[in-house]
C-alpha cells in the first residue's frame, strides 16, 4: 500500500512537469520523452496491483465501482494509446491526486496517528487536497 502510494504521488509529479512545461496533446516520439517512459513503468505497475485487487476482491461488482478502480480506468489506458500514436496526451492523469486521500490510512498503518482527532483532521484534509489537485486538472483540461 505504501509503494502503491509513493508510486502513485511520483505519478503525480510526473504530471506536474508534463502540465507546467507541455500543452495537454503534443506530438513527441515515445522514445525521446523520459517523463512518458516513467510514466508508463508505473502505470505497468498499477495495472498488475489493480488486476491482483480484482482477484483478491471478494464482491467483483463493488471493486469495479470503486473511486480508485475509476482513477485506474482512466489513467492506465491512456498511457499505452500514447504509445501507439507517438502522443503524449496529459490528460486525465491528475486522477492521481485522489490518491491523496489514502495518507491517513498510511499514517495509521506506520503508527504516525493515533487519536482519533488527529486522524479525523489527517482525512479531512487530504480530502480537501486531493478535490483541490483533481479540480485544478479539471480546469487545466
Amino acid at each position: 500500500v505504501v509503494l502503491v502510494f509513493i508510486l502513485s504521488i511520483a505519478s503525480l509529479i510526473i504530471y506536474f512537469i508534463d502540465a507546467s512545461s507541455e500543452e495537454v496533446e503534443r506530438c513527441q516520439t515515445w522514445s525521446n520523452n523520459i517523463t512518458q517512459q516513467i510514466d508508463l513503468a508505473f502505470n505497468i505497475f498499477f495495472m498488475v496491483y489493480f488486476f491482483i485487487r480484482f482477484i483478491a476482491a471478494s464482491d467483483k461488482l463493488w471493486f469495479m465501482l470503486e473511486m480508485y478502480s475509476f482513477v485506474d480506468y482512466f489513467t492506465i489506458p491512456p498511457s499505452f494509446v500514447s504509445i501507439y500514436l507517438d502522443r503524449t496526451w496529459i490528460g486525465l492523469r491528475f486522477l492521481r491526486a485522489l490518491r491523496l486521500m489514502t495518507v491517513p490510512d498510511i499514517l495509521q498503518y506506520l503508527n504516525i496517528l493515533k487519536t482519533s482527532s488527529s486522524i479525523r483532521l489527517a482525512q479531512l484534509v487530504s480530502i480537501f487536497i486531493s478535490v483541490w489537485l483533481t479540480a485544478a486538472g479539471i480546469i487545466h483540461l
